[in-house]
C-alpha cells in the first residue's frame, strides 16, 4: 500500500496487534455486505463533507437532520425468538446508526442504553460510523478501560482534509478495532504520514 488512496470503495483497518500494525487496505468485495452497501450509497449521493447528508434517508424520504430514537429497531439486538434464542446470531455485525452519527449530541440522552446493549450482546460485532471523533471521549461508558472487543470503530475520511482532521483523533483513541470509512471520495487521500 503506497499510503494513496484509490477512488473506488474501499475500507482501512487499523492493525493494533500482531507482527505488522498499521493500515491494511480491505477492497469493497472483502468487505462485510452491509458495509458494502453503505459505502456504494454515499458513492451515489451528492456530498461536500457536509455531517448532516445522509443518502439513506433521502431513499426512505427522511430528513438527515432529524434526530430520533428508532421505536421499533432500537432494542432489537436484545430481541429473543419463540424458543428464547436471540434474533441476531451470535457473530453478527450491526451498522450502528448507519444513516445518523452515533456521537452526535442529540443522541446523548440514550447512548448509555445502547451501551449496555452492546456490552450484554459482547458475542455481536458492532459497527459504529462517525464523522465525529472528537466527541468520543467524552461519550464512552464509564467500564470502557481500553475498548471492548466486539466495538469496531470507523471515522469517514472523505478527503484530505477530513483524513488530517480525523485520523490523529482516531489513532489517540481507546478503541481495539479502528478503521476508515474512505466514502464518498472526493479525491485523493494519502495516509502515508500514519
Amino acid at each position: 500500500m503506497n499510503g494513496i488512496l484509490p477512488t473506488e470503495p474501499c475500507h482501512l483497518v487499523f492493525r493494533t496487534c500482531g507482527e505488522n500494525p498499521g493500515w491494511v487496505r480491505q477492497s469493497a468485495c472483502q468487505v462485510p455486505p452491509l458495509l458494502f452497501f453503505a459505502i456504494i450509497a454515499q458513492n451515489n449521493c451528492a456530498y461536500k463533507g457536509n455531517k448532516n447528508v445522509y443518502y439513506l434517508d433521502r431513499m426512505r424520504g427522511k430528513n438527515g437532520a432529524d434526530v430520533y430514537k428508532t421505536k421499533a429497531a432500537f432494542r432489537y439486538p436484545l430481541s429473543k425468538d419463540k424458543n428464547g434464542k436471540y434474533k441476531i446470531q451470535s457473530g453478527e455485525m450491526i451498522s450502528v446508526c448507519m444513516t445518523s452519527d452515533f456521537f452526535l449530541e442529540e443522541a446523548d440522552e440514550w447512548r448509555s442504553e445502547a451501551w449496555e446493549m452492546m456490552r450484554v450482546r459482547s458475542d455481536v460485532v458492532f459497527l459504529l460510523l462517525t464523522k465525529r471523533p472528537e466527541r468520543i471521549r467524552n461519550c464512552l461508558p464509564a467500564n470502557w478501560g481500553t475498548g471492548w472487543d466486539n466495538i469496531f470503530l470507523n471515522v469517514t475520511c472523505e478527503n484530505q482534509s477530513r483524513a488530517d482532521e480525523r485520523i490523529p483523533v482516531l489513532l489517540e483513541l481507546p478503541f481495539r478495532h479502528k478503521g476508515l470509512h474512505c466514502a464518498p471520495l472526493l479525491g485523493p487521500i494519502s495516509i502515508s504520514k500514519y
